[in-house]
């Protein structure tokens, strides 16, 4: 079975107008909230530590960091990646527990701004390889990785970087296969580190992997032809996985877009977690309760999302609290509504918050779908009220509007950028065939003319 090649093809030959249309419209939106998420981003610690870091090890460059100054090429990229996931606030691919587009939009805007490349380019780029992504991670088979531990970003999404960049820099198929070879020989990272920024580490690293892929695949760097299924650590091979399905990353493809599958979140917290904000809101906004009139919270969720979501009521710094069922349910009754001043340091350290997380009871039952979640809600005047949800609002099977969407990106960009630069970035990126990234770069720089 031959897939490499079909797939450089895919990447180095299709345009814009061969992309299915809703397809190319979930595209934009994929952009355009990566760059939202990215400007948000700004507000999370870890990210400052990421700078720094990078910054010792080379401080001045000529590529642009989402909302703020120059570094090195490999550095921006870097930095981009983690301010899009940084605060658990940009998509997810539910099937194979992959944030994809934390690796695929660095990878484009970088190569872009090198190269002076148009937004048609751009948003022809972001499409491909979140396609590319999102395929990878169907053929591994989520189940039998997520068994190993493996962590889908680092597997799939350095494979989509590598589409993206090399789509950006006009690689031919034979130049693309060496770009996803290479991207390939550096697929790795695992879920050791959950409940730490270390899985943003991996995704970040994902992107710089990408792109470093395909540049030197570019100079027609000698590779393997085949780095799915070839001997001696094929990405699809036992080496990783022992139930892929290799013909899945290559069956229909063009034809049907896998990438219309993408999640596009509501709020900044884990994907279960957007279940539960979304069935709390339809209790408490039609029943007029708050946290004052709740006895107790019981929540049930997936296996898998209970352990990750369910076991730390009493978080100690917001990276944290953005992975709390009981915290974020606390905040979101108590306030009504759910957003990063929910998380600020202040308000992790409310006692009213700390004793309420004590009252709700995150249990696990198969029967509750990956990214769906039941609340059962005991008020203090014996009401049981219940709310129940299979997949979060920005699921493909109930998307978030265009102007839910809108609405989101403006309150992520002014935690950056003030109100009218972040409406005209906004417009701009509505209409990203006609500017260059290098204007949507500049657009989306405080104080840039």
């Amino acid at each position: 079975m031959e897939l490499t090649r079909p797939v450089a093809e895919f990447v180095a030959q299709t345009r814009l107008d061969g992309i299915d249309v809703a397809a190319a419209h979930h595209a934009r939106w994929l952009l355009i909230d990566a760059v939202g998420c990215a400007l948000a981003g700004h507000g999370s610690r870890e990210f400052h530590t990421t700078r720094q870091a990078l910054t010792n090890i080379g401080p001045q460059g000529d590529a642009t960091v989402l909302g703020e100054d120059r570094h090195p090429l490999l550095n921006a990229v870097f930095l981009n990646a983690y301010l899009i996931t940084a605060l658990t606030a940009c998509d997810f691919h539910v099937p194979t527990r992959c944030h994809v587009t934390p690796e695929v939009v660095p990878a484009a805007l970088a190569v872009g701004e090198r190269f002076d490349r148009g937004g048609e380019e751009l948003l022809t780029a972001v499409a491909l390889g979140a396609e590319v992504t999102v395929r990878v991670g169907v053929a591994f088979d989520f189940s039998a990785k997520h068994a190993r531990g493996w962590h889908a970003p680092g597997l799939s999404g350095v494979i989509g970087a590598a589409a993206a960049a090399g789509r950006m820099l006009r690689l031919d198929a034979p130049r693309m296969v060496n770009a996803l070879a290479l991207a390939a020989a550096q697929a790795a990272g695992t879920f050791v580190g959950h409940g730490t920024p270390q899985l943003k580490f991996n995704q970040a690293r994902a992107a710089l992997s990408g792109v470093l892929a395909a540049f030197i695949g570019a100079e027609a760097f000698p590779t393997t032809p085949e780095p799915f299924l070839g001997i001696n650590g094929g990405l699809l091979t036992p080496t990783y996985t022992d139930h892929a399905r290799p013909e899945l990353l290559v069956d229909q493809l063009g034809e049907v877009w896998q990438l219309l599958q993408i999640s596009l979140r509501r709020w900044p917290a884990g994907t279960s977690i957007q279940s539960v904000i979304d069935c709390l809101l339809e209790i408490t906004t039609a029943n007029a309760i708050g946290l004052d009139d709740v006895k107790r919270l019981d929540v049930t969720l997936a296996p898998a999302s209970a352990q990750l979501h369910g076991h730390q009521p009493h978080p100690r710094t917001p990276f944290l609290a953005l992975l709390s069922t009981h915290y974020v349910a606390a905040a979101l009754l108590a306030d009504g509504h759910f957003w990063l001043p929910s998380v600020a340091p202040s308000r992790l350290a409310d006692p009213r918050l700390q004793a309420f997380a004590d009252r709700v009871v995150v249990s696990a039952d198969d029967s509750v779908p990956d990214a769906g979640a039941v609340t059962s809600l005991l008020t203090h005047d014996g009401r049981t009220l219940v709310a129940k949800r299979d997949f979060p609002r920005g699921h493909p099977s109930d998307p978030l509007s265009d102007d839910e969407m809108r609405a989101k990106f403006l309150r992520c960009a002014q935690e950056r950028l003030d109100p009218p630069r972040a409406r005209r970035l906004l417009a701009m990126l509505e209409r990203v065939e006609h500017v260059s990234v290098r204007e949507i770069l500049s657009a989306a720089t405080p104080g840039a003319a």
